[in-house]
Formats: C-alpha cells, structure tokens, sequence
C-alpha cells in the first residue's frame, strides 16, 4: 500500500513521524517505509510484528532531515493471511516538536 505525497523534507530540520496499525490477525514483519518516488532513496525502513486485536503505534521521533521530494508511506503487509481486516489511522508527519 502505498501513499503518495507532495511534501518535502529538508535535511536542515528533524522530523517526527507516526502511524497507527491495527489488524484482526497476527501479520508478522509489517514494513513501515519513508521513502520518494521512485522507491530508492530511503529515509526510514523498519518491520514491525502486528498482534491481531491490538493496536500498535509506530513512532520516529525526532529523525534527523534528509532530502526527500514527494515523500511516499509504503506499508507492507505481505505476510497477512488472506482474508485479514487492517486499519491504518492517524499518519502523522511533522517538524520536530520538543
């Protein structure tokens, strides 16, 4: 699943980023990528084991900046068994705030 924006990241600020994660089933090694488009210049790449009935929050606080025009939220969800609900809420990406 992938989320195509038009915001851009400057490498001079930090950045706090967030998404929640809920599903009926236990997926395990959900990827949680920060990238651009293309899908080559990576700013977070990160697997998380989702526990069916629960939710899990995904937190990157204070990152340091990089380049990136375009950011794109992929999320991968291949190990889900078939038939499986998903919930994706509360995406947030922000400059750092202490």
């Amino acid at each position: 699943m992938k989320f195509h924006t038009d915001i851009v990241l400057d490498p001079a600020q930090s950045y706090d980023f967030c998404v929640t994660l809920e599903s009926d089933a236990d997926i395990p090694a959900v990827t949680v990528k920060l990238t651009e488009n293309p899908d080559v210049n990576f700013y977070r790449d990160d697997r998380h084991d989702l526990t069916g009935g629960s939710k899990t929050t995904v937190v990157y606080a204070s990152c340091t900046g990089k380049t990136l025009d375009g950011v794109m939220l992929v999320l991968d969800f291949g190990g889900a068994p078939a038939g499986t609900t998903i919930e994706v809420k509360d995406v947030i990406l922000q400059t750092h705030r202490d």
